[in-house]
């Protein structure tokens, strides 16, 4: 049983594209970073943001959260 949860899990991987990966990748930067910054914690600011923006920056992977950010405010300012 396991093998075979191995085998297809390498399946789905194989299947698919660098884009999507990014987005998940991007999806799940996104979450942390939004969790890390609610919290009162400094310290976790102070360790895991920048640790996401490495992530990010070593693996090519833009926080698009910046550019609907900018978008957003755009149309809200005409």
């Amino acid at each position: 049983m396991q093998r075979a949860l191995i085998q297809l899990i390498g399946i789905v991987i194989a299947m698919l594209k660098p884009e999507h990966v990014a987005e998940l990748l991007d999806f799940i930067l996104d979450k942390i970073e939004d969790l890390v910054s609610r919290t009162d914690n400094k310290i976790d600011d102070a360790i895991v943001l920048p640790l996401c923006n490495t992530i990010r920056a070593g693996l090519n992977i833009p926080d698009n959260d910046e550019e609907t950010a900018t978008d957003e405010e755009t149309t809200t300012d005409e």
